[in-house]
Order: structure tokens, then sequence, then C-alpha cells
């Protein structure tokens, strides 16, 4: 600024002189004092913008600087803080985040910042509590525990409801303690609470301030990291469809605002999402962009927790996945895709960029009416690379490729050395620490629904429970006394990443089929595809094979390989291949694909054009 002129050796004119005395009169208190009059005045319009906000929130810093401790501060401190609640309440993109710098400001004292002041709870002293967490133990009840973080089941609902609801909040609770892995289960059955949990909440509005306020409690105290960004990530899901009552809503926007100190840098990004999508949905006249109607768009994410965006509906995906992106706060978003995800399959579609979102939509409809399956967004990486790193800079990032990274492992196909599976084991469970920690205490890794997250489903069935269970554990001792007691979550999450990237289909999508030496003419998906047909394996020319697609090519591994046996071939997209991939398509059930190999029959011809089908 003004150092950089006198340096520079520029002939100050009357904007550098003035402020020149702007930057003086910064420095004495009476100057101070009278312009934080002045701009906390201003803030009594309701119609607040951020440059004032940041405005007044300078001014309030340079006072402190300057050691003042006056009336006019404090009422400059009250206003700047109603000024930023009232703002907050009105964000629909999230600019007021990034324009002001709520970490600094108190924004949560008074009576919300304390949930017992709800007037919907029970009294505590009424409350009947929780159920014991074994056969012979005595619930927890009271103040103390009402509204913090529990692994036991709920007595009775934590608001006044009627008798008919009351049986609904129970077993809602239930179902959040399985989302958040506070109740072990099959991941499975898992996956399918965070809707269950908001289809509960939209019976009846005070459901649904039960089930908020059920969240709030788990989110508090909690000591699992894991099980705590599960809670957001149902809470998000919360804010995204259902409206909070206006005697709940202070409570609620108290509690997200104070979230946004915390350390994890994810939950801070959850939390102004959730502010974000609470805005829309209790005022959706708001969401406007040129005066042209959006339409909310939901899309899953490879953890199956949720975002929701507003765009115009000719808009295509990859606008969509810009804005996603920006939300996210994702910087090298190229790495992402959308994927049609489809009610009972487990393998998602890629997307085309070019595809238009209202197209799309009429699509999926017609879909459900012919299947009566209902179909959604997925966004997730297009591939995964076996000599990538995540980045430190681009947390996001790093966040999404580790989770998909373990979603493909726990789904995988084959089934590989016990040793090596051990081994990522007990990675998977160093990285996650606090959420398994109780059962690397008592050694009961082997109960039901916890080696479901930490081993593939089709390694479960290779030996018993126990002796998984057993190993995990002391491959887990062994690390814990090669690893730094400080070492970093995204260290962890690396080390794991570079044990995966060892598996054999790291980074690839794969489907079942089973080769047929025949194209029937219905099904002729290539036109003038070579009649010559060629034999996956010469030997079993039906066989079943895992089709594996990566980014290098395709594989074709039978289906009843096991680690160091079975049958392999593969042919690769890079031209100078010797065994190539020219052509493929496909058509009702049946992929059709034109590879350059040799001609067993005719050796001596070199690498023709041949067909493979598989059905």
């Amino acid at each position: 600024g003004l150092a950089e002129v006198g340096r520079q050796g520029i002939e100050p004119d009357e904007t550098v002189l003035e402020a020149q005395r702007l930057f003086e009169q910064l420095h004495t208190q009476a100057f101070v004092t009278t312009l934080l009059q002045e701009k906390a005045n201003e803030l009594a319009d309701k119609n607040v913008s951020s440059q004032r906000l940041r405005c007044l929130q300078n001014l309030v810093h340079q006072a402190s600087k300057l050691g003042m401790d006056s009336w006019e501060l404090a009422d400059a401190k009250a206003k700047m803080q109603e000024g930023v609640r009232q703002r907050v309440r009105c964000t629909i993109r999230g600019s007021i985040f990034a324009q002001v710098n709520l970490e600094e400001m108190q924004l949560v004292e008074g009576t919300f910042n304390n949930l017992a002041n709800f007037t919907g709870l029970k009294s505590p002293e009424a409350w009947a509590g929780h159920r014991g967490l074994s056969l012979f133990s005595w619930g927890e009840k009271g103040a103390e525990i009402m509204l913090r973080h529990s692994k036991a089941e709920l007595k009775e609902a934590l608001t006044m409801l009627p008798q008919a609801l009351e049986s609904h909040a129970i077993r809602n609770f239930r179902n959040l303690l399985g989302w958040m892995s506070d109740r072990p289960m099959p991941e499975c059955q898992r996956l399918g609470y965070a809707q269950d949990i908001v289809e509960t909440a939209r019976v009846d509005p005070r459901l649904g301030d039960e089930t908020y306020i059920q969240i709030m409690k788990q989110l508090q105290h909690n000591p699992s990291a894991h099980s705590t960004l599960l809670g957001w990530k149902v809470l998000l899901l919360l804010c995204q469809q259902i409206c909070p009552s206006p005697a709940l809503d202070d409570f609620l926007r108290a509690f997200l605002l104070r979230a946004l100190r915390a350390s994890c840098e994810e939950t801070v990004a959850t939390a102004k999402q959730c502010i974000s999508d609470l805005n829309i949905i209790t005022s959706p006249d708001r969401v406007k962009d040129d005066q042209e109607e959006l339409v909310p768009v939901q899309i899953s994410l490879i953890d199956h927790s949720t975002r929701k965006i507003h765009v115009p509906p000719n808009s295509t995906l990859a606008q969509l996945g810009e804005r996603l992106a920006a939300q996210l706060n994702i910087s090298a978003s190229r790495d992402f895709g959308f994927f049609q995800m489809t009610q009972g399959l487990e393998m998602h579609r890629l997307l085309p960029n070019a595809t238009v979102l209202s197209i799309l939509t009429q699509k999926w409809a017609k879909l459900k009416e012919a299947t009566d399956r209902t179909s959604c967004l997925l966004y997730k990486r297009r591939f995964l690379r076996v000599d990538e790193c995540l980045d430190p800079g681009d947390l996001m990032h790093a966040t999404l490729t580790y989770r998909q990274a373990l979603w493909d492992y726990l789904h995988y196909p084959l089934t590989e050395e016990s040793d090596y599976i051990c081994e990522v084991a007990a990675n998977i469970t160093l990285t996650d620490h606090d959420h398994f920690l109780h059962y690397v205490q008592s050694g009961r890794l082997h109960e039901p629904g916890v080696l479901e997250q930490l081993l593939p489903a089709v390694c479960l069935n290779d030996q018993k429970r126990h002796r998984w269970s057993t190993q995990v554990l002391s491959r887990l001792r062994a690390l814990q006394t090669r690893v730094e007691s400080d070492e970093t979550r995204l260290m962890k999450m690396s080390r794991v990443l570079s044990l995966l990237q060892r598996m054999r289909l790291f980074g690839a999508y794969w489907w079942i089929g089973r080769q047929s030496q025949t194209i029937p003419k219905e099904k002729e998906a290539i036109p003038g595809a070579p009649v010559q047909m060629l034999k996956i394996n010469p030997k079993d020319p039906t066989a079943e094979y895992w089709i594996c697609v990566d980014i290098f090519g395709i594989r074709f591994v039978s289906v009843d390989s096991t680690p160091g046996k079975g049958f392999q071939r593969g042919f690769l997209f890079n031209e100078e291949a010797v065994e190539r991939i020219l052509l493929w398509g496909a058509k009702d059930n049946l992929l059709q694909i034109v590879v350059s190999g040799v001609n067993p029959a005719l050796p001596t011809a070199g690498m023709v054009p041949m067909s493979l089908a598989l059905t």
C-alpha cells in the first residue's frame, strides 16, 4: 500500500495523500470511536451487505489493536454479531462465509446457545433416559446425558410428543445410532438409514424437531470423529428437506454457527452448507438466478452423503459439476464426473458431461415407469490411478478419493492373500482408531457389522470371523509400534491408499459376463464386425469372466481366480500394444468388442481384427 508508494518513489497525488491521512486517523481512538458508531448505525437496515459487515469487522479489529474498551466498541460488536446473524439467514450460495471472518465473532452467545432452553424439551427430571447397554445395566438419564452423545437407545423421545409418535422417535434414534456407526451392523444395512431418518422426520413437524434435536445431541461431546462426520452428513440431509419449527429455528442456527469454529475442515464446510440449504428450504422464494427459476438437484457422494444444488433446468452435467465442485471446494474437479446410480443395481453408469439435466430427468422418469427403479446422480472420481497420491492442498478431493478407494476395496470381487488383506484392515482400523477403539480394546472385531467395515465381503467366507479378528488385531499391534503417535489423518489415509493400489483390479470398473461364440443378428452392435471370433481362453471358449475396465484397457479375469491362480487376459487402448482394442459396442444384454490379435488358426497373418462377444 502506502509503504510501496514510498519505496517506488512515486509522487503522491491527492488520492495517496487522502489514504495517508485516513491511515493516520485510524490510529487515533477518537476517530475510530466516531467511525464505529457511524458504521454500526448503518447495520440497522435489514438488508445488511457483506461489505458493511466486513468494514465494521475491520474497525472492531483496529479498535482492539488500539486497546480500546468502551461502550461504543461493545455496541459495535453486538450490532455486528446481529448483522451477521441476519446476513447468514439470507445466504444461498455461501458468499458470506468467504467475505466475513465468522470464526472471529462470538455469534452464539445468549439464550439460543443452550439447547436445554428449548421449550419443547421434556423436563430432564421426568425424562425416562436411555436403555442399558447390557442386560444387567441401568440406563443413564438426567440433564447430564439428555443432550450429549450416547451409544444407548432411548426409552422415550427427547421432546414432548403425542403418545402415537413416541415409537417413531425411539425407532428413529435407533436408526441414527446405526447410521452413525454407534451400533455395528452390515454396511449395506447402515446406508439405508439416512433416508429412513428423514422420512420419519417428514411424518409430522413435531417429529422433525425431535429428529433435529436427536442429531444435535449425538454431535455433542462425540468422542468418535468418524461418527461425528456421519452425524453431520445426516444433519445436512435434514436441512435440505425438513423445516424446523420457528421455536427450534434459532437453536439450530446457533448450533450451526458454533460449528464454524470446529477444528475439522469437513465439519466446518458441512455446517456452512447446512446454513445455506436451511435458508433455501425456509424461504424457497429466494432461489432466483437473474430472475430465472432454479430447480433443486440432489446429488449423492460416494459415502452416501448428499448435496443439493440449485441450477437452471436446461443446465448440462458439466455446469452442474462446476457448481458442485465450488460448493465442495474441490480444485481438481476434472477428476470427477456424474454417474447414474439405479436402485437395486450395484454398478454405476458414467454419464457424458454434455447431458442436459431436464432430458436426463425425463428419461429416468420413463425408466421408473417401465422398471419401477429410481435413479439418482452420483458424483465420484471417474478413474482412480495406481500412481496417484492424496493432495494435502485439496482436502475434499483427497477425502473423496480415499473413500472411493475404500468403497471399491470393500466391494472387491476377487480374493487376495490373507496377509495383505489383514495389513489393509489394520491400517483402516488405525485411520479411524477412535471409531474402532471399543472393539479393539475388547477384542471384538469379529462382531457382525464390524469386520464388514474392514474386509471385502468376498473374503469373509475364506476363514472364520474370530480368526480374521485375531489376525487383524495382531497386525494392528505391530503397526502401532512403527507409526508415530502424532501422525496426521491424511498420512494414515495415504498409507491405506498406497496399500490398496497394490490390488490387481485397483481403479477398475468390473462386470460379470460369459463369453459367447455367436452374435445373433438382432443383437449386432458393430455393423461389419469381423466374422472371426477370438476365444479369450482357448481351453474354455464359453468361460465366465470379470470384465475389468480401467484407463489402460480391458482385462478378462476368470471368476474363480484366487491369489496366484486363475486365468487373465488383457487388451490395451494403446495403439502400439500387441493385443489392443479397436471398437466396442453393446445391444440388449450383449457386449461386442473388436480387438487386434493373432488368429491361432492363421498365425502367419500377424495381427488381425477379430470379434469378442459376452453376455
